[in-house]
């Protein structure tokens, strides 16, 4: 068997795996990122990812590609205003906790 790491590499750079050997998520204590993110930070994310993938079947944002249909452009921009007003929801839900209250 041939080894695929170079020894010049293995002494400038150490072990090949963090801890010196394979090893599972557990037994590494890795966790998810989406289980160190708040329910609010993880809606917020999921928001601007469903944007991104909207405005990239767009033109310059709002413009309509050629051979794309009006309707399906139209539905387009309903949902990209709709995913908007969410954006703009959950930053404030994001902002201000859920139990605030006026201090009046």
């Amino acid at each position: 068997m041939v080894d695929a790491v170079p020894d010049q590499w293995r002494e400038s750079h150490g072990p090949l795996w963090p801890l010196g050997r394979l090893a599972c998520r557990e037994c590494q204590e890795l966790t998810y990122r989406s289980t160190r993110q708040t329910t609010r930070q993880r809606n917020l994310e999921q928001i601007r990812s469903r944007q991104d993938r909207v405005r990239s079947r767009l033109i310059d944002g709002w413009d309509k590609p050629p051979r794309m249909h009006r309707t399906t452009h139209r539905r387009l921009i309903e949902e990209l205003c709709a995913l908007d007003e969410a954006e703009l929801k959950a930053m404030r839900a994001y902002a201000i906790p859920s139990d605030w209250s006026p201090p009046w």
